[in-house]
């Protein structure tokens, strides 16, 4: 058997293209603006806890009215153009005419060892996560419970893996609710995913790092 030497991130394109979901990768740009941007969310203490789902002691509203964030904000409604999305786009039709896209939400996350986010949706028509800083190593993650650990890791549908995963949830005709993880490491920084605001999704805690996990996640309206 050939040795697989694709980053997880890559690897991930097989649950995306499954759950119709649009990767995506941000520039260096749009990287720090939006750590900038964070900072003065802080400073203001802007905080987003009671509008979130998360139990996730430091969440901030951005500004989407900051220019700092314009740039990254049209660059994150041109994804909403993927030809993943196209079959979604086309099966929903909420107004008689063609609207455009716009942001209702962007938030920024800071968790630590132990927070999580359980199972959740979101309002809007999509929805993103992007991953700005994995402060774990994933094998050291996967060392916390050993005996989950199923031989075939990394296989999209069929493993136990959860500590630290970025887990999306869909109901199977045969098992219930099927949990299907994005085996998230430092792969992923500065990369990110789009999907229909109505798809379950939930984030486990890790264990092996004092140091913080950051994500900027937002909503996407038709603007009328």
């Amino acid at each position: 058997m050939m040795e697989d030497n694709r980053t997880l991130w890559q690897r991930s394109m097989e649950v995306f293209d499954k759950l119709e979901i649009a990767p995506f990768e941000i520039s260096e740009d749009h990287y720090f603006a939006l750590l900038n941007a964070g900072a003065d969310s802080i400073e203001k203490d802007k905080k987003a806890n009671k509008n979130l789902a998360g139990h996730i002691q430091r969440e901030f509203e951005l500004d989407l009215k900051d220019p700092k964030l314009h740039d990254f904000q049209k660059f994150v409604l041109g994804v909403t153009d993927h030809e993943i999305l196209e079959g979604y786009k086309n099966s929903i039709s909420p107004v008689d005419k063609d609207r455009p896209f716009c942001f209702s939400k962007l938030w920024i996350n800071y968790q630590k060892k132990y927070e999580f986010n359980p199972m959740h949706v979101h309002r809007g028509v999509f929805s993103f996560v992007l991953f700005m800083k994995i402060p774990y190593d994933l094998e050291q993650e996967d060392k916390v419970f050993p005996d989950t650990v199923n031989p075939g890791k990394y296989e999209g549908y069929h493993d136990d893996l959860r500590t630290s995963r970025f887990v999306f949830v869909n109901p199977d005709p045969l098992y219930g609710m099927k949990q299907i993880p994005l085996h998230v490491d430092k792969s992923f920084e500065g990369k990110g995913c789009l999907f229909r605001s109505l798809q379950n999704h939930m984030v486990y805690p890790f264990y092996t790092s004092d140091e913080t996990r950051v994500t900027v996640s937002g909503n996407i309206v038709i603007h009328v």
